[in-house]
């Protein structure tokens, strides 16, 4: 019953375009605006930029496309 209500909020939160590229866009934002010139620190920033990006791919599959929501205009049906 958990994993069914978590895939749901999942879903119902990538299905809000608007909610989910703020929240990408943010977590990009931090990411990118550190001061440091080290190299570990800017190679190891770029590697969480990549995992955040590879991450968000699998998420995607959680979305619910609006082809699958079929909405007919006969209740009975």
């Amino acid at each position: 019953m958990k994993n069914e209500l978590k895939t749901a909020k999942i879903q119902q939160f990538l299905n809000d375009e608007a909610m989910s590229e703020a929240v990408k866009e943010e977590l990009l934002y931090s990411f990118l605006s550190g001061n440091s010139k080290d190299v570990q620190y800017l190679a190891a920033s770029r590697i969480a930029i990549d995992l955040l990006k590879e991450s968000w791919k699998d998420l995607q599959k959680y979305k619910q496309s609006q082809e699958n929501v079929k909405t007919s205009g006969q209740i009975g049906l």
